[in-house]
C-alpha cells in the first residue's frame, strides 16, 4: 500500500466566505465552502466532512497555517474562476480538461455541459462532463456552476443548498439560468452555441 500524500489545510477567508482549503506545494487540491452563505453545517461538523473526503483521495491532512502567499492566490483565484492557484495532477485526462475548460467561462457567462464536452475533446460526452463537474474538487477556483443544462435550467450543485447556491453564485456574477426549473429572474448570458445560432440567422 502506498504511503498518503501529505497535505495542509486549514479554514480560509474567500471573496464569498469562509472555505476549509487543502493544498500541497503546487496548489490547493480541495476547497469546500462551509461559511452560513452556504448553509448548512455547523463548522466542526463541516471540517469532519473534509477532512474523511480527503482520507477517501488518499491524502494525509494536517492542520497548518495557510501561507500568506497562498491565500491571497486563493482569494484572486475565486474572484476570477481561473483555475490559476488549484492542483488537478490527480485527476484523469478528461476529468482535467473538463475543468480546464470551465475556468475558461468569463464571468458573467455560462456553458452547456455538451459545450464543455466538446471544449473537452469528446463532443458526445455531455453526461460525463457533468460526472466530471459533480466531482470537482476546487469548487469556486474551478467555476462549476457557471455550467447549465441544454434548456438554460440550473442543472445540479453539490452543496448544503444544491442549485440555491448555484443560483446565488451566478445570480453574484450577473447571470442566472434559464428554462423548466429554473425561477423568474434575469437571463443568463448566452452561451456559445446560443450566439452561433442566432449568428447563422
Amino acid at each position: 500500500m502506498s504511503a498518503a500524500t501529505s497535505v495542509g489545510y486549514a479554514r480560509v477567508r474567500t471573496p464569498v466566505g469562509v472555505a476549509l482549503a487543502a493544498w500541497t506545494r503546487t496548489g490547493v487540491v480541495a476547497l469546500s465552502p462551509d461559511g452560513l452563505w452556504f448553509g448548512g453545517r455547523s463548522p466542526a461538523a463541516a471540517e469532519r466532512a473534509f477532512l474523511a473526503g480527503l482520507r477517501r483521495a488518499g491524502l494525509a491532512p494536517c492542520r497548518r497555517s495557510v501561507p500568506a502567499a497562498l491565500a491571497v492566490r486563493i482569494r484572486r483565484s475565486i474572484a476570477a474562476g481561473d483555475g490559476a492557484c488549484a492542483d488537478l495532477s490527480a485527476l484523469g485526462v478528461f476529468s482535467r480538461r473538463v475543468l480546464q475548460a470551465t475556468c475558461r467561462i468569463p464571468r458573467g457567462e455560462t456553458r452547456t455541459y455538451g459545450e464543455i464536452a466538446r471544449a473537452a475533446g469528446r463532443p458526445a460526452a455531455a453526461r460525463a462532463a457533468g460526472g466530471a463537474l459533480a466531482r470537482n474538487p476546487v469548487p469556486l477556483i474551478v467555476p462549476c456552476h457557471r455550467v447549465v443544462r441544454a434548456d438554460g435550467s440550473l442543472g445540479g450543485y453539490g452543496g448544503p443548498r444544491g442549485t440555491e447556491t448555484k443560483r446565488r453564485l451566478l445570480e453574484s456574477e450577473g447571470a442566472t439560468a434559464r428554462g423548466p426549473g429554473a425561477r423568474p429572474g434575469r437571463p443568463a448570458r448566452a452561451t456559445a452555441a446560443a450566439r452561433g445560432s442566432r449568428a447563422k440567422r
